[in-house]
Order: C-alpha cells, then sequence, then structure tokens
C-alpha cells in the first residue's frame, strides 16, 4: 500500500512541477491540459522549495557580483563558436589536454 501511495504522490508531484515549466514559459495550452485532467493542481504545493538558509546565502553572496551585460556588436560569423573556443582553452598547443 505504501508504494501505491508514493507513486500517487509521486506523480502528483511530477504533474504540479509540469505545470509550473509550462507557467514559467506561458504555454497555456499544457497549463490548460494539465488543469482539466487535474483541477486539484491549482492548490497544491511544492514540497522542497527556498530555504531561510538558501535566503541568507542569496543576500550575502548576490551584492559581491554585480549584473553585466555583454553586447554584441560585430556580425555573428565574426566571434569564434563556443565549441572552438573550448577547444583553444582546454588543449594545449600540441592538440593534447592542459594539465
Amino acid at each position: 500500500m505504501k508504494d501505491h501511495t508514493a507513486s500517487a504522490a509521486s506523480r502528483e508531484e511530477h504533474a504540479l512541477q509540469t505545470l509550473l515549466r509550462a507557467i514559467a514559459s506561458r504555454d497555456r495550452r499544457t497549463m490548460s491540459r494539465l488543469l482539466a485532467e487535474s483541477p486539484a493542481l491549482a492548490r497544491m504545493a511544492v514540497g522542497v522549495g527556498a530555504s531561510r538558509d538558501d535566503e541568507r546565502t542569496y543576500i550575502e553572496i548576490y551584492p559581491l557580483f554585480p549584473p553585466f551585460y555583454v553586447f554584441y556588436d560585430e556580425e555573428q560569423g565574426f566571434y569564434e563558436s563556443l565549441d572552438q573556443v573550448s577547444k583553444r582553452l582546454l588543449t594545449g598547443p600540441a592538440g593534447g589536454t592542459t594539465d
């Protein structure tokens, strides 16, 4: 019986997470479908979330890293691709890895 209850709770948690992702991405079709299938999702709460410790860490750490913005003022082909940059940075001059 416990396995059945845990399985049902797991399905509900998964459905709630799916609903929250749909809300965050503004996917109205998925939101509507999920709520039509299970109206109780509208009243459910997430079992795990940020703690007060997470809040304190955010308040203490965030001010150390001011936001910054990157502007790309050249044509797209001007910049190296991410895989080219990672290969250049992570491999040695002869193509071997750096230590």
